[in-house]
């Protein structure tokens, strides 16, 4: 059986002692590819290397690509050949690592070309023709593109060229987050398929709220006051009453959604396996469940804010408005129309009245 058959069979399902057999046979007559490199490695680093891929042999053989795959790269730390360089692609692409499986196999084809091996290149152009239509890739489309804009793919940050971005990913959840000064957060998970061509189009929502001004209307002359009766203090405190009740009702508003992002959060919570924290997680599940929490807490601690704010701000139309409504002096006779218009500053967060009295 020549080289390239083996490293063929070996590739294919088979029984741990034909895998056994075919690992032996290469080492035997294959001594250059596992084991040559530029600087030779001492008698004890070969006997360590030799030693390890009999390991990698069984763990292969059994199915443990994980642990094959840890002494591969103990092995490649001694010496770099395409064999391990092939068999290293090779336990990335039975784990699901497709993108990583894919870059070794290319090295391991372009080495063994440089080493002169034309049957290690053709079995590694081979796996790789195989592999190109199973790896994913995912878009991600922003709009608008604004200065500071990021984004980031489970948490590591991309380039973003012309409003987009195409990679290659594993398949899997894929969790993706896109962010820019005065833009809202955006979050979202996408599970890709093998071989899928997704796309995520991400639409960024402005953080200010839109001031809508209402002109006056067009004055008209008042009926003249009773003195005694009605005066325009009782106007001034009854639109403060008004402004302090649409206050609260905001205040309302917000806790009622403050507490409906707590609740989501303590729902995650109990998604996370137990002795599970978001600090380093690895799961990707896990890390689209940290990525919710996050952003349950976020909106929960800004709803709570800006409860607290507009209570405050309710509390003090109301205590102004009783102060204007005893201590306000009584109007003389006449024929002045009162006009108030409420204010809104969103930066400030502030609301007030202005007009004539």
């Amino acid at each position: 059986m020549d080289q390239g058959a083996v490293i063929r069979y070996l590739a294919a399902p088979s029984t741990a002692r034909r895998v056994r057999a075919i690992l032996s046979a290469l080492l035997l007559t294959w001594p250059h590819l596992a084991f040559a490199q530029a600087t030779s490695p001492s008698r004890t680093d070969l006997k360590l290397a030799r030693d390890l891929f009999a390991k990698v042999e069984a763990d292969e053989a059994a199915g443990r690509w994980d642990a094959a795959l840890e002494k591969l790269a103990r092995i490649a730390g001694i010496k770099v050949t395409a064999g391990i360089l092939f068999h290293t692609a090779l336990c990335e692409e039975r784990l699901g690592r497709l993108v990583a499986a894919q870059e070794d196999y290319k090295e391991a084809q372009t080495k063994a070309r440089e080493d002169g091996n034309a049957s290690v290149a053709a079995t590694a152009r081979e796996h790789l023709d195989a592999l190109g239509p199973r790896v994913p890739s995912l878009t991600i489309a922003v709009e608008p593109i604004s200065d500071g804009v990021e984004v980031y793919l489970d948490g590591n940050l991309i380039p973003l060229r012309a409003g987009s971005s195409v990679l290659q990913v594993d398949p899997g959840p894929r969790e993706v987050r896109v962010q820019a000064p005065g833009m809202k957060k955006f979050t979202t998970t996408r599970i890709v398929g093998e071989g899928e061509r997704a796309t995520i189009k991400v639409q960024l929502e402005s953080m200010v709220l839109p001031v809508v001004l209402v002109p006056a209307p067009a004055a008209t002359p008042a009926p003249t006051p009773r003195e005694g009766f009605w005066t325009t203090g009782h106007t001034v405190a009854v639109s403060l009453f008004g402004l302090g009740l649409l206050a609260t009702t905001g205040g309302v508003a917000f806790t009622l959604a403050s507490n409906g992002s707590a609740s989501e959060g303590d729902r995650l919570r109990t998604q996370l396996p137990p002795s599970t924290t978001c600090a380093q997680p690895t799961d990707p599940t896990i890390i689209a469940t940290c990525g919710r929490l996050r952003d349950a807490q976020y909106a929960h601690d800004n709803q709570a804010t800006m409860a607290r704010g507009f209570f405050i701000a309710g509390g003090a139309f109301v205590a102004t408005g009783v102060v204007v409504w005893l201590v306000w002096p009584k109007d003389k006779p006449n024929t002045e129309r009162v006009v108030l218009r409420p204010t809104f500053d969103v930066h400030a967060r502030a609301v007030g009245l202005q007009g004539t009295f």
